[in-house]
C-alpha cells in the first residue's frame, strides 16, 4: 500500500438513475469537510467542453479513495433495450469500478436507500472483488451521523483536511445541543422581568399595560423563533424554548386580565405637598368620578353585617373581610389568589372604618372605608406611610361570605 499524502483525493462513482440525489449530498459533505479540490464527481468536477472519458481516467489515476454509491437499482439498472448495464463492457460504472479495483486503492461501497451489497455471482468478473469490500451505509434517518463516521475513516486514508477547513467543518457540524438558544433565553428573561414587575409593583395605568403587552409579544416572537431553531437543529434547548413561549403567553393573559382595572381614571393629587400617586392601587381612581349621582347619596360608616364577605377592587385585587367581635380583618389577594395585603381595624359606627395595613413588599399604611351604595359598593381611601403614595379604590361586593 503506498503512503498517502495529506492532499489525497476522493472519487465518487454513482449511477444517475439510481442515486444521483444521494451522490450530490455526499459530494457537498465531503467538499465542505476536505475542500472542493480533493473530491471528484463527474457533473460537478468536469468543466464544459472537456473530454468526459479523459477527465474520469485522470481522476481515477490520481485518486486515493474510490466511493461507489449503490442503491436498490444499481445492480439491475437496464438500458433502452432491456439489457443490464453492468453486463455492458462500456458501462461507465463498470469501467470506473474495475479500474479502481485494479489499482488497489481503497474502495468503499456506499449503500443508500436501504440497498444491500451485491454478491460476487451477480457482478462481472472484473468487479468480483467489490463483493469482498466492507460497505458503509448512509441512511436518511441518521445522515449527519453516518457522514461524520465516513469522514473519520476517509481521514485515515487521504489525510486530514487543512487547519482552516477543519475549523469550518467543526463549526458546521457542532452538535445542536451545545449551541445556546439565545432567542429562547432572551424571551424567557424578558417575560420573567415583566412578571416580577407585575407582581412587585403592578401596572396601574393603561399605557403601562399596553407597553408591557408589546414587550410580551416581542418575548413570544423570540420564543417561537427559538423553538424554530431547535426544530431546524440550529441549537439545543427544546425545554427552554417551550418554557419561554409558555411564560410569554401567561404574561400576556395576566396583563390582559389587569387591563380593565387600569382603565379607571386617576384621581388628582389633593395638594401640592402630596406625592404622585402610584404602587398598590396606584391612584386607580374609582369609578366614583363617573358616578356623581351615587356619590351624592347618603353615606355612612360600614357596619359588620354589611361589610363581611368578598369584594372586588378596581385595582384588580380581591378583598376578604371578616369580623371578630369589634375587630374587622381584611386580606387582599392578587389575580392568582396570592395574598399581597393584610389589615385590621375596629368598628366605630360614628366614623368611617379605618385599617392599618401591610403589603407583601414590606410597606405599610392606613386606609378607610365609606359605604357608597347600601351593602353593594364601598370607597377606600389609602395612604402608604412607607412610600407616601395615596389613592382611592372602588370596592364592589361579590358575596357575603368566602
Amino acid at each position: 500500500m503506498r503512503k498517502q499524502t495529506p492532499k489525497g483525493r476522493i472519487f465518487i462513482s454513482y449511477r444517475r438513475e439510481d442515486s444521483s440525489g444521494y451522490a450530490g449530498r455526499l459530494f457537498d459533505h465531503i467538499k465542505d469537510h476536505f475542500g472542493k479540490d480533493r473530491v471528484f464527481m463527474d457533473i460537478s468536477s468536469i468543466e464544459p467542453g472537456v473530454d468526459f472519458v479523459d477527465s474520469i481516467e485522470k481522476a481515477l489515476n490520481s485518486c486515493d479513495t474510490f466511493l461507489v454509491l449503490i442503491g436498490k437499482d444499481w445492480l439491475d439498472c437496464r438500458d433502452a433495450g432491456g439489457n443490464r448495464r453492468l453486463d455492458d463492457p462500456d458501462d461507465f460504472i463498470r469501467i470506473e469500478t474495475s479500474a479502481a479495483l485494479r489499482r488497489d486503492v481503497r474502495v468503499f461501497p456506499i449503500l443508500v436507500k436501504g440497498a444491500v451489497m451485491p454478491s460476487s455471482k451477480d457482478l462481472p468478473e472484473e468487479m468480483v472483488k467489490l463483493a469482498r469490500r466492507n460497505a458503509h451505509e448512509l441512511s436518511d434517518q441518521r445522515w449527519q451521523f453516518d457522514c461524520n463516521k465516513l469522514m473519520a475513516v476517509l481521514e485515515k486514508v487521504v489525510g486530514p483536511p487543512d487547519q482552516g477547513q477543519r475549523k469550518a467543518d467543526d463549526e458546521k457540524n457542532k452538535a445542536p445541543g451545545s449551541k445556546k438558544n439565545v432567542k429562547a433565553i432572551v424571551a424567557l428573561v424578558l417575560s420573567l422581568l415583566l412578571m416580577f414587575t407585575l407582581f412587585a409593583e403592578g401596572f396601574s395605568d393603561s399605557e403601562s399595560i399596553i407597553g408591557a403587552l408589546v414587550m410580551a409579544v416581542i418575548a413570544l416572537i423570540f420564543g417561537v423563533a427559538g423553538w424554530y431553531d431547535v426544530k431546524m437543529k440550529k441549537s439545543g434547548g427544546r425545554g427552554l424554548a417551550i418554557g419561554s413561549i409558555a411564560s410569554a403567553v401567561l404574561l400576556m393573559l395576566m396583563l390582559i386580565g389587569q387591563y380593565p382595572a387600569a382603565l379607571v381614571p386617576s384621581s388628582p393629587a389633593p395638594s401640592a405637598e402630596k406625592p404622585t400617586q402610584g404602587s398598590w392601587g396606584k391612584a386607580v381612581s374609582s369609578r366614583l368620578d363617573t358616578m356623581q349621582t351615587r356619590e351624592t347619596a347618603s353615606r355612612r360608616a360600614p357596619q359588620a353585617d354589611s361589610i363581611a364577605g368578598r369584594w372586588q377592587g378596581s385595582d384588580g385585587m380581591t378583598y376578604l373581610f371578616a369580623q371578630y367581635g369589634n375587630t374587622v380583618q381584611v386580606s387582599g389577594l392578587n389575580q392568582f389568589g396570592v395574598q399581597m395585603m393584610t389589615g385590621q381595624g375596629l368598628l366605630d359606627g360614628s366614623r368611617p372604618l379605618s385599617f392599618n395595613y401591610s403589603l407583601a413588599d414590606g410597606t405599610s399604611g392606613i386606609f378607610s372605608l365609606e359605604m357608597v351604595a347600601e351593602g353593594k359598593t364601598m370607597n377606600a381611601v389609602f395612604t402608604n406611610h412607607s412610600t407616601g403614595l395615596f389613592g382611592r379604590i372602588l370596592l364592589n361586593r361579590q358575596s357575603s361570605g368566602y
